[in-house]
């Protein structure tokens, strides 16, 4: 018989935590959530929900994420304690700042600051305010992250001293927000503050701040030399902490440096680097979707063994139908695809989903064009580009709607590009063009036009019933134009270009210079 003991469940979430078990955290939680809904438990869900949210947020799903978490919202606006809003407001806050919604960001924490001042809790309060601080310097308002960052300071020192975390968090968005207004007296103070503090010791992530706050104040302070000193030894450091999101940040800045000083070597080495750890961190996201998935899987096997489940199977069926009627639609579709491409000697070379060549049939393509010389004779260019944000269509909408958004950007471009050049899809929602005879300039105007038909089109979802927009970002390379060696260097510098202009903001195309920050 299942029985909730408030605190027990807490020291199970624990341990399971410490183990990095999220599998286990979400099928308990799931079981306390059928216990509490049966017997009208609310502190067995108003705790469930909020772990499972966190939870899933662990292993990458938002989306999950998302729903207990306002699952979790709606049950304390009943029943919940002030420590329970507490961490409701903290955690949507988290969720709103990695979809980069800031405005949502800045609204959870008015929500938040609003409940420290009534019940009086400074601590938190004094966090709340360094979390504005952090979103006010993201949207480059660094006189408003400023007055944040400073009451979240002067509140730490007044009520908690002694907690040095809290105090460092408030002294490293003063330092970055002077660095971004160019007061580097002021930054400097600070950072001599910070270096006299004991817990740079003993915590790695918050040395690592400290690493790079030096780096970008000697930047700053035209010290390049010392800047990358600094940068260096956060690099060495978030190796070992495994922080990918601030290691690509670091490279970034190390590019530049390089790339300002003309040290190629150095520049060349570190590029590498970056693109492996693109590369990795790609890779990690699938493993978190597949994780994701595999849990999703267990938890509806395990569901069906409650007796709770039957009274749902209605729906279920219904579900399941519409998911059959999907499956029978897209293997219609398929069988027309395979119809129209089956052919032996070009079956292995086109991607299944599209029609369009897939990465084995572009290599070939680069090499009949290297076979016949044309690299040489003739300008050719190549156009290497991605869906931005896909990662988040898949997550809120499903794969079969990522499947949609990849046919629908595949017949936007196939519109501009035509039959005169190759069209292929180099692997997930990257693809990539091969223009013979075409100058930089035409093959800029082609990128320009294919960025707008996308961005200018919405894409229907049948299943929420909603239209959403995509962009791309595009690399843009070309014969004439950048030195090569082998015929797939024409990948490798369109993809430093398509990195670039990523690293730009999105939805736009990039040339990449040697002489520029990749």
């Amino acid at each position: 018989m299942i029985i909730f003991n408030e605190n027990d469940f807490k020291n199970k979430i624990d341990q399971y935590r410490n183990e990095s078990d999220y599998e286990k955290i979400i099928e308990l939680c799931g079981d306390m959530i059928r216990f509490g809904e049966k017997n009208n438990h609310y502190r067995a869900l108003i705790e469930s929900y909020f772990q499972r949210g966190v939870s899933y947020y662990n292993i990458g799903d938002t989306k999950n994420a998302f729903n207990d978490l306002m699952h979790h919202k709606e049950l304390i606006d009943k029943e919940g304690t002030n420590e329970d809003f507490l961490n409701s407001y903290n955690f949507i806050f988290v969720l709103h700042l990695y979809n980069e919604d800031y405005d949502k960001c800045k609204e959870t924490l008015v929500s938040l600051i609003n409940l420290c001042n009534r019940i009086d809790n400074k601590t938190i309060l004094s966090n709340a305010y360094s979390n504005y601080s952090h979103v006010l310097n993201l949207e480059c308002a660094y006189e408003e992250a400023l007055t944040y960052a400073d009451k979240s300071y002067s509140l730490a020192m007044r009520y908690n001293p002694d907690n040095e975390e809290l105090v460092i968090r408030g002294l490293i968005n003063l330092v970055k927000t002077y660095i971004y207004l160019g007061k580097l007296e002021e930054s400097k103070n600070y950072l001599d503050k910070i270096k006299e503090m004991k817990i740079l010791k003993g915590n790695k992530r918050i040395l690592i701040f400290y690493y790079n706050l030096n780096a970008n104040y000697f930047y700053k302070n035209n010290n390049k030399g010392k800047a990358l000193e600094y940068f260096n030894e956060s690099i060495n450091l978030l190796k070992e902490y495994n922080d990918n999101v601030l290691l690509q940040e670091s490279y970034e800045a190390v590019i530049q440096i390089y790339n300002e000083n003309k040290d190629y070597k150095n520049l060349a080495f570190t590029q590498k680097l970056y693109i492996d750890l693109m590369h990795k961190i790609k890779e990690e996201e699938l493993d978190q979707l597949t994780l994701s998935l595999e849990i999703q899987h267990q938890v509806k096997e395990r569901h069906k063994r409650y007796k709770e489940i039957e009274e749902k199977n209605k729906m279920l069926e219904l579900s399941n139908k519409k998911i059959v009627e999907q499956s029978k639609a897209l293997e219609s579709f398929y069988d027309q695809l395979w119809g129209k491409y089956y052919d032996k000697d070009s079956e292995a070379k086109r991607d299944f989903l599209t029609g369009i060549f897939n990465r084995q049939g572009i290599e070939e393509k680069l090499e009949e064009i290297a076979f016949y010389n044309k690299l040489q004779k003739e300008s050719v260019s190549c156009l290497m580009f991605d869906i931005d944000y896909f990662k988040k269509v898949n997550d809120t909408y499903g794969h079969l709607a990522g499947d949609k958004v990849i046919k629908k950007t595949v017949e936007l471009c196939k519109e501009i590009i035509g039959d005169r050049y190759v069209f292929g899809r180099y692997g997930g929602d990257e693809f990539v063009a091969i223009m013979e005879f075409t100058n930089l300039s035409e093959a800029k105007k082609m990128a320009e036009k294919i960025i707008n038909a996308v961005r200018n089109n919405k894409i229907y979802i049948e299943d929420e019933d909603k239209e959403i927009q995509i962009t791309l970002s595009v690399g843009v390379m070309n014969t004439k134009y950048h030195m090569i060696s082998e015929v797939k260097d024409m990948i490798y510098i369109a993809d430093l270009g398509l990195y670039n202009a990523k690293r730009k903001g999105r939805n736009q195309y990039d040339v990449y210079e040697e002489n520029m920050l990749f």
